[in-house]
């Protein structure tokens, strides 16, 4: 059941990274827009972003961060989030208001500190929440230096961050190029080795053989990130398919032992006339009773350690009396069904055939 909800959010993550190759900026962070503009010169390369951590498990929250019309009233931590203009593009994150950061901003205005005061601040859904504006745009944000101090431009989607078993956080997006460590680039899959190569060469020249090039593709990492859990998704399918094997194999026995028991009965039953719907139903009745019974204990003990096991999870399905009985029903149907066909095939044999077993 949480499998399901990993797999539709995990395959969102690796579609929205698909194809982005991550390189380090050691040794040229202040030549990023300048190899940027470079790289944008190759139609293999779609586009190009940069930042402190990749948007797949992002770390660092701050609680410095006051906001017009909270005067130190509320304290909330608010993931910072370092990027540029290209950052929605390169991830396909949706701006659902407002503007992104706008295209201009580069490092020699933020060095200049043209925006000192005045930054412009891009936040998330969940941190419109905490900030409790209906209107958003335009309203002003305070850090612990009035360095990045600015004003809400515009607001976007929520977008996973962090690992999937963490919640959506509040996020503030801003421009802060000298805490650059990665670029973002998103290629032309269909030309990934000849892109990759040019990528290479491009930095070459700013790297002056001082610092390996250093990469990996987003989507690997995101690979590596879950490992776990597609390991645990995995063996969940296979010990599942186990169990119900055994279970299967299992009800067979005991409803063939059950019946072979009850073969003197049914046949002195069928003597004294009675019919064989009649017969049927009157075991498939002990079955039922006692499955139901079964069914209403086990149900119980799972529903209290799936409970605890979904606690670790932020994103999970909510437990319904509906699922267990779906699983009961099933089980009880197919003990029904079982006992039917042999009960059926006892009852329609010659009682010489059966008493002289007795």
């Amino acid at each position: 059941m949480k499998t399901l909800f990993f797999k539709f959010f995990y395959s969102s993550i690796k579609q929205n990274t698909a194809y982005i190759i991550a390189v380090n900026t050691l040794g040229f962070t202040s030549k990023y827009e300048l190899i940027k503009n470079e790289l944008l010169k190759n139609a293999n390369v779609y586009s190009v972003t940069a930042s402190d951590q990749p948007p797949i498990n992002y770390k660092y929250e701050s609680s410095g961060v006051d906001w017009e019309g909270n005067n130190n009233q509320s304290e909330s931590s608010f993931c910072i989030y370092s990027t540029d203009y290209s950052f929605i593009e390169t991830f396909n994150v949706k701006l659902i208001n407002g503007s992104f950061l706008p295209q201009d901003l580069n490092r020699n205005k933020y060095v200049d500190r043209t925006y000192m005061g005045n930054s412009p601040i891009v936040i998330n859904e969940s941190a419109q929440k905490i900030l409790g504006y209906e209107q958003p745009i335009g309203k002003k944000i305070h850090f612990n230096s009035v360095f990045y101090d600015g004003f809400i431009v515009g607001v976007v989607q929520d977008f996973h961050f962090k690992p999937l078993n963490n919640r959506i956080t509040p996020m503030l997006i801003i421009y802060r190029p000298h805490s650059f460590t990665e670029m973002y680039i998103k290629i032309n899959p269909t030309h990934k080795q000849e892109t990759l190569k040019y990528i290479e060469k491009v930095t070459a020249q700013f790297r002056e053989d001082k610092y390996p090039f250093d990469y990996y593709y987003l989507e690997n990492r995101i690979e590596y990130l879950y490992k776990a859990e597609k390991n645990m998704a995995g063996f969940a399918v296979i010990f599942a398919l186990l169990s119900i094997s055994l279970a299967a194999m299992g009800m067979m026995g005991m409803i063939s032992y059950l019946v072979k028991q009850q073969r003197k009965n049914i046949t002195i039953r069928k003597v004294f006339g009675a019919k064989t719907h009649h017969i049927i139903f009157y075991y498939v009745k002990q079955v039922a009773l006692t499955s139901s019974l079964a069914s209403v204990i086990a149900g119980i003990i799972a529903w209290q350690h799936l409970d605890y096991w979904l606690q670790n999870y932020a994103y999970k399905i909510k437990l319904t009396p509906f699922l267990f009985f779906q699983a009961a029903a099933i089980a009880i149907f197919s003990l029904a069904a079982l006992t039917t066909i042999l009960i059926f095939k006892e009852a329609n044999k010659s009682p010489v055939d059966n008493l002289k077993y007795e």
